[in-house]
């Protein structure tokens, strides 16, 4: 009988890892992020609210390059507490990042200018939705302190991580940008780091900015990779190139 079934077996196909061969265009990139505002104008608050929540978490998870549990986690009170640094660059601290301790955090630079018009319509948004239903907003505590997490579904729970996978697929879908399959949010991350990497950005300020685990091997590429990182961000010229003017529903 086991011999029966170890033949049985081995006659059944494996499915491959689906491998991660491409990754999003700055053309796609710039659809995935704005999807449907031109209609804003004519959508009822629920429809806007369920738009602008997708556009607005990619928007976030793409120029930081995060993953989706660190984009589901940050809070406004990250922005609010993030050092100003002079040009348009702030310095944000992610918590709670993969294989970090609970009280470890990441400080990455990022170009206010390309999140403010976004974060600004998509709080507008939420807030118009949160107030027409009696919704409070989320929070929650985290080591003893209040946050209040951006991002957040129609009943204001926290995003869970198969919701912040479909998020991702649902505006491709949308967007009509064709996934294969298990290709999903993890390629935002990868997309962002790429194109990074094909304006110039030094191997070794990627590695700091892409928050690899080996802290020692990363500082010996660079000495101190916060300041090179806030130094190559203001010389690369994105300070002038921020994304296109979010529409206003008036």
């Amino acid at each position: 009988m086991k011999k029966k079934l170890v033949a049985k077996m081995s006659g059944i196909k494996k499915m491959e890892p689906t491998k991660r061969n491409r990754f999003f265009s700055e053309d796609e990139i710039e659809k995935l992020c704005a999807f449907g505002r031109e209609r804003y104008g004519q959508m009822p608050i629920e429809e806007r609210f369920e738009y602008e929540l997708r556009n607005a978490f990619i928007t976030v998870q793409y120029e930081l390059a995060l993953r989706s549990g660190e984009t589901a986690n940050i809070a406004w009170e990250d922005f609010q507490n993030a050092e100003d640094n002079g040009d348009g660059i702030i310095t944000i601290k992610i918590r709670h990042g993969k294989w970090r301790k609970s009280d470890e955090s990441d400080a990455i630079p990022v170009v206010y200018s390309r999140l403010k018009p976004t974060l600004e319509l998509w709080k507008g948004i939420s807030e118009e939705y949160c107030k027409k239903y009696g919704i409070n907003p989320l929070e929650i505590k985290d080591s003893g302190k209040k946050y209040h997490p951006i991002f957040f579904n129609s009943k204001s729970q926290q995003l869970a991580s198969n919701i912040c996978t479909n998020i991702v697929k649902k505006q491709c879908k949308f967007a009509g940008i064709e996934l294969n399959r298990g290709e999903s949010s993890p390629h935002l991350r990868l997309a962002r780091i790429t194109h990074l990497l094909n304006k110039e950005m030094p191997i070794d300020l990627l590695r700091s900015f892409a928050r690899h685990r080996e802290k020692e091997m990363r500082r010996r590429f660079c000495i101190d990779p916060l300041v090179h990182l806030i130094r190559w961000f203001k010389a690369d010229g994105l300070l002038h190139h921020s994304r296109k003017q979010v529409h206003r529903v008036e």
